[in-house]
């Protein structure tokens, strides 16, 4: 009677475990594309619906970088170009200063490390303004993907390689004068672009950014529609400068 009841609790704890995995699941692949702010949408761009209550819940309990000891035991899974999903150990990371993050406590910003591809790096955001939008670094070719909510609805979200996302569309011209003297001379005269940014440091530096009318318009023209915009900008630049030379920015 003891083992039947053993087996029983077994095959109870192995149904409620299953239950708990398909009640995690965050991504379910659909059809068509999401409406997006670049103006070509690339072939091998992959559509999905977004579970942000799952999602979010899942990050709660994500620890804060920098603040804790060990491994975060936060894992999402995040889709790959071939639409397999990938498990990744997240932290939080934010971009916004504490005092802002405190404002607007609902938009909140991660960093993600491969667990199946140990050299893939996430950077996103999450905000329920604007969705799930980020990137995804990877050493594995075609993996480098760019995640970006639908313009129109925040639960859907397309994951599309980066090197197709414009298709050469949008024309991109410097308007920067160079001035090669002045360039000439303070690299002569200072260590500074000598100086090695691969110091196993992760250097923070604080960022107060002003946008055009425009942009807060084409954002919604409210304060937490733009501040979630800005936000994710942040968050995608930060996951190419912490990668490149360990360099990170807060919104202040």
């Amino acid at each position: 009677m003891r083992k039947i009841t053993i087996k029983l609790m077994l095959v109870s704890l192995v149904y409620l475990c299953s239950m708990g995995v398909n009640a995690q699941k965050i991504w379910k692949q659909v059809e068509g594309n999401t409406q997006s702010s670049v103006l070509s949408i690339s072939k091998s761009q992959k559509t999905y619906e977004t579970n942000l209550q799952t999602l979010t819940g899942i990050l709660s309990s994500a620890p804060l970088r920098n603040n804790y000891l060990g491994r975060s035991n936060a894992i999402i899974e995040l889709p790959d170009s071939k639409g397999n999903l990938k498990k990744y150990r997240v932290e939080e990371a934010p971009v916004f200063a504490p005092e802002l993050q405190a404002q607007y406590p609902e938009i909140r910003s991660y960093a993600a490390y491969g667990i199946d591809d140990p050299t893939a790096f996430a950077r996103f955001c999450v905000s329920p303004y604007k969705g799930v939008n980020g990137i995804i670094l990877s050493g594995v070719k075609d993996e480098t993907l760019v995640i970006e909510a639908d313009l129109e609805d925040v639960n859907k979200t397309s994951f599309r390689a980066r090197r197709s996302s414009n298709n050469g569309k949008q024309a991109f011209e410097c308007t920067t004068e160079d001035d090669l003297v002045l360039a000439s001379e303070l690299y002569n005269s200072s260590d500074t672009f000598a100086r090695s940014g691969d110091d196993g440091i992760l250097h923070t530096f604080d960022l107060a950014m002003s946008v055009t009318g425009e942009y807060s318009q084409f954002h919604g023209g409210t304060l937490p529609l733009v501040n979630s915009a800005i936000a994710i900008t942040v968050t995608r630049v930060n996951g190419v400068y912490e990668t490149d030379f360990n360099v990170t920015m807060i919104l202040v």
